[in-house]
């Protein structure tokens, strides 16, 4: 019994450790904002109106991500410390 309750407590105290890693990787470590060049796009006029929806095509936009780090954190960090990149629309 003694021992479960060792385990479960080392349990709780390993989750709470890192929860709290990852509170301080934030704080140290704030989230950046880029900004995205305006894009302007002429749509075609379209003589009737059809009952499925249309394609308009895509478009590609590349970035530095990883000189925008270097600037961000003054050289300290490149693209291979990231983890996941979050995108806002």
């Amino acid at each position: 019994m003694e021992k479960t309750i060792r385990r479960l407590l080392f349990i709780i105290v390993l989750v709470l450790t890192f929860a709290a890693c990852k509170k301080i990787v934030r704080a140290i470590f704030p989230s950046m904002d880029e900004t995205v060049p305006d894009i302007q796009v002429t749509l075609p006029a379209v003589p009737f109106v059809p009952p499925q929806e249309m394609s308009l095509g895509s478009y590609t936009a590349h970035f530095n991500l990883d000189s925008n780090i270097r600037a961000s954190t003054n050289g300290s960090f490149d693209i291979s410390y990231v983890s996941s990149i979050k995108i806002k629309v």
